[in-house]
This record gives C-alpha cells, sequence and structure tokens, in this order.
C-alpha cells in the first residue's frame, strides 16, 4: 500500500456505495485517510469500512414543503420531489474543522450543504472538488429555474480546484455551461464497479431458449415500469411467450403495476422478487440473461454496470447516463427513450442463445478493462495528488 500521510473529505447527500467502494480503494491501496459526511435517516453498519462516515441531522427547509411546486422539488432533487434532498447539515463545518482534511470532494454543485462545504473551504485555503450531474435544461419556466440554479452555484464552481462529471452527458453540459470558457478544470470520472462483488464468475448459463429479464429499480414513474410490462404484451402478442421478467424492488407503484401485469394476463410470465442485499446482487444477477433500464430520467443508472460486470448484457434508455457504459450493439443495446416498441426491438435481438453469451460476454470486458473502482480510484488519486 502506499503512503501519503493525507486526508480526503467527502461531503455528500447520501453515503453512496460509489463512494464507498471509492473511497475504500484510495484508503486501502492509495494510503489515504478518509471520511464521508453525509445525512441519511437510519445509518449504516459501516464497520468493514477502512475510514469513517459522519452521519450529520439535515437542517429542513418548511417552505419547501409548501412554496416549491412540486415539479420543481422534483427536478431538483431527481426523486419525485424528495424535499429531504434539499438540506443543510447541522454542524458540517464544525465536522471539517475537527478533522482538517488536505483536501474536500463536494457532492453535487446545487445543495445547501454544498455551500456549507465550500465556505469551510474558503475560510481554510482548502482545494476542493466538486463532482457534476447533469441538468436538462428544459425550456420555458423550467429554463429559467435551470439557469438560476447555476448562477447561484457560480461561487462555488469558479473557485473549485476541479469539477468531475460522472457521465458523458455530464461532462458536455459541464463544459457548455458551468465552465464555458475552462476557467474551471473539467475531467470525466466515472462510477466504477467492485470486481470483486460483481463478476461473472459461476454464471449460470441455461440451454433453453428462455430469455430471463430482469429489471431492478424503485417502483416509482420515472422508471418506466409502465412501458417494460406494454414491451413484454407486444413480445408475448407476436407469439414470442418464451420470455420471462423479474422485478427487483419496492415503492409506491408496486400494487399498481401488479395490477397491470394481471390485467394483460402476463402473471405467469412475471415475478415480483423482494430486494436482495447488496453484498448478494452479484449472485442474483446471473441469474438472468438481460437487464433493463428503462428510466426517462436517471443521472447514472449503477445497475447497469453492475450486472455487465456479472456477464448480464443490458438495454438502456437513451435518457440514462448509463449509456455511457454501453457499445451499442457490442456489450447491449440503447432504446429511445418512452418507447416501448424501440424497447421490444432491441429485446428480440437478445433471443439467440449465443447471442446472449457473446454479448454477456463482451459486457464484462467492458466494465473490467475500463470501468473497475481500482481503476477509477487510481485516476481520482491522480486528481487529488495535483490539487492537495
Amino acid at each position: 500500500m502506499n503512503s501519503n500521510n493525507k486526508k480526503i473529505a467527502w461531503v455528500s447527500r447520501s453515503s453512496s456505495t460509489i463512494y464507498i467502494n471509492i473511497l475504500s480503494k484510495l484508503v486501502n491501496d492509495f494510503g489515504w485517510e478518509g471520511l464521508i459526511i453525509s445525512q441519511d435517516k437510519e445509518p449504516k453498519k459501516n464497520n468493514a469500512n477502512p475510514f469513517k462516515i459522519s452521519y450529520l441531522k439535515p437542517i429542513s427547509f418548511p417552505f419547501m414543503l409548501f412554496y416549491v411546486p412540486r415539479k420543481i422539488k422534483s427536478y431538483l432533487t431527481g426523486s419525485d420531489g424528495n424535499v429531504q434532498e434539499l438540506v443543510a447539515l447541522h454542524g458540517l463545518v464544525e465536522e471539517l474543522k475537527k478533522y482538517s482534511p488536505d483536501v474536500v470532494i463536494i457532492d453535487l454543485f446545487y445543495l445547501p450543504m454544498t455551500w456549507q462545504a465550500a465556505w469551510y473551504c474558503w475560510f481554510t485555503d482548502t482545494p476542493y472538488i466538486v463532482t457534476i450531474e447533469k441538468l436538462s435544461i428544459k425550456s420555458g419556466f423550467m429554463y429559467f429555474v435551470d439557469r438560476l440554479v447555476i448562477w447561484i452555484s457560480k461561487p462555488i464552481l469558479a473557485r473549485a480546484s476541479l469539477l468531475t462529471a460522472w457521465t458523458n452527458d455530464s461532462l458536455k453540459f459541464t463544459r457548455k455551461y458551468l465552465s464555458p470558457r475552462g476557467s474551471t478544470k473539467v475531467e470525466f470520472l466515472p462510477a466504477g464497479i467492485d470486481m470483486n462483488k460483481f463478476s461473472a464468475v459461476e454464471k449460470y448459463v441455461k440451454t433453453s431458449n428462455t430469455l430471463r429479464i430482469v429489471m431492478v429499480a424503485r417502483f416509482v414513474p420515472l422508471k418506466r415500469h409502465v412501458d417494460v410490462i406494454n414491451t413484454l404484451e407486444i413480445l408475448h402478442k407476436e407469439g414470442k411467450e418464451d420470455i420471462c421478467l423479474t422485478l427487483l424492488g419496492e415503492g409506491r407503484l408496486k400494487n399498481v403495476i401488479k395490477i397491470l401485469v394481471k390485467e394483460k394476463g402476463l402473471e405467469e410470465f412475471v415475478t415480483f422478487h423482494d430486494p436482495v442485499p447488496y453484498e448478494e446482487m452479484g449472485e442474483f444477477y446471473r441469474n438472468f440473461d438481460l437487464l433493463i433500464l428503462a428510466s426517462d430520467k436517471e443521472a447514472i443508472g449503477m445497475v447497469v454496470p453492475e450486472a455487465m460486470a456479472c456477464g448480464v448484457p443490458a438495454v438502456v434508455s437513451s435518457a440514462a447516463g448509463a449509456t455511457m457504459y454501453i457499445k451499442n450493439g457490442v456489450d447491449g443495446y440503447i432504446f429511445k427513450n418512452k418507447n416501448h416498441k424501440s424497447l421490444a426491438v432491441q429485446v428480440m435481438k437478445f433471443k439467440n442463445n449465443q447471442e446472449k453469451v457473446e454479448m454477456g460476454r463482451m459486457a464484462q470486458e467492458t466494465i473490467c478493462e475500463n470501468f473497475s473502482t481500482f481503476s477509477i480510484a487510481d485516476k481520482l488519486d491522480t486528481f487529488l495528488q495535483d490539487v492537495a
């Protein structure tokens, strides 16, 4: 293990598995000391992590509950108007002072907690990096909301040492709107996959012609479960009844989707699976031939590279950031967003057994060679050494 005796603090609205995996590699393989500062309603056990996680109480903004239209709240939070994501954290600055990091990474650029972390960095002359997720820059009234968010965030972005983008779309967005004249350095830093947890070892390859599809997603409107059910109906009406679908997840629309499946006479072919612990998801993915991500809004969609690492190719909506993992027609397919007919066409390309096996092999190769957590941590370590 390398040793550099430097400390990194990662400020995030959630102690995401992405950050935990990357920070673990930075600590174990590159000698950093690490801290994640996050807000979580139910703190997760983190005894196995080689760094500390501090869970801080969110400071609510009651006006968000009443005066901000749900559409705007949903747009800003990316989670159907969950206002708890638009928060500051009680004691965040004090926590940073106590830890005294050499460099700070701030998750996203438009949250109140981002301003808290930036203020600490400004007053202590601590370099910081801001991670970027794309805003859509829509037309009409929402255009002005987008531009207002960017304008408010300008001081944070201008004084950052580096901006990192998780996806290709985020990278284009950052260069166009957040650092249009290269005022702040921008780098591509995709989310990585822990190849120790997700791999194609012992993948079960079925010899029958049945196509086993899986969808791993919360039952909320933006995940577009209805499109997937309509796709299955189309295929069955065309006589392709050797296709089965498993839906894993929970959410407020789960019963609605169950009723839809019954109305369409697909109960025999659709299985609703209870949530699986994260540590067991690699084994779960390996039971399937194909994963579908149908979301009409998805910053990344980590289920895609996770499944691919297990040798399971994916069909991905054109609106999802996870399209960056797909070489269309080589290790997966991309279909037109909100178009279940387009989805049906792509799914049918997996009917051939040899196609399933070869594309699964290519999917794993793509993740292993380009998107392993170690390779991403190595790249981030280089960035950190430059700014710390």
